[in-house]
């Protein structure tokens, strides 16, 4: 009896090793789920767009005067802009831009290296003067507890301040 359940369960193990493909009703409808799921997906897609255009056609309650008076300022100012510039000025204009944003980030660099040059070189003081205390002796080779004590000190300090 033993043999013969060992045996079918070899032959199904074997079986499933030469299929193709999955998606049966033995084997939980694989086809089927997927089918579901890109439904599903584009159930929710065609959702987004019709949200995305009730967005658009709805437009915010607005007063008919506080547009006018705000078209007719913009209207004003593009005159005054045109009138007073034309191609090569405003391309100046531009170049001088792009001029002052490169001299801006330029010194934005230069700042936060400098900054990171004092970091660096106050780090490394700090940890040598602690290495010089930690590395004196006494004549008979013994390390100076009373540096030692101090460090400690100065970290039990420095997480107190730190809560």
């Amino acid at each position: 009896m033993d043999l013969q359940k060992k045996r079918e369960g070899k032959r199904q193990l074997k079986a499933e090793q030469y299929k193709k493909f999955k998606g049966n009703k033995k084997e939980g409808q694989g086809f089927a789920d997927k089918r579901k799921k890109k439904v599903q997906y584009e159930y929710l897609k065609m959702l987004r767009k019709e949200k995305k255009k009730r967005e658009r056609t709805a437009l915010p309650h607005t007063s008919f005067e506080d547009t006018d008076m705000t078209e007719e300022k913009i209207g004003k100012e593009k005159k005054i802009e045109d009138s007073s510039s034309n191609t090569y000025s405003k391309s100046q204009k531009q170049f001088s831009k792009k001029k002052m944003d490169k001299e801006k980030k330029k010194k934005e660099v230069l700042k936060q290296k400098r900054e990171i040059e004092t970091a660096l070189t106050n780090y490394k003081d700090k940890k040598s003067k602690q290495y010089k205390k930690l590395c004196k002796k006494t004549y008979k080779g013994q390390p100076v507890m009373k540096n030692q004590i101090e460090i400690l000190l100065h970290k039990i300090q420095s997480g107190i301040d730190q809560t």
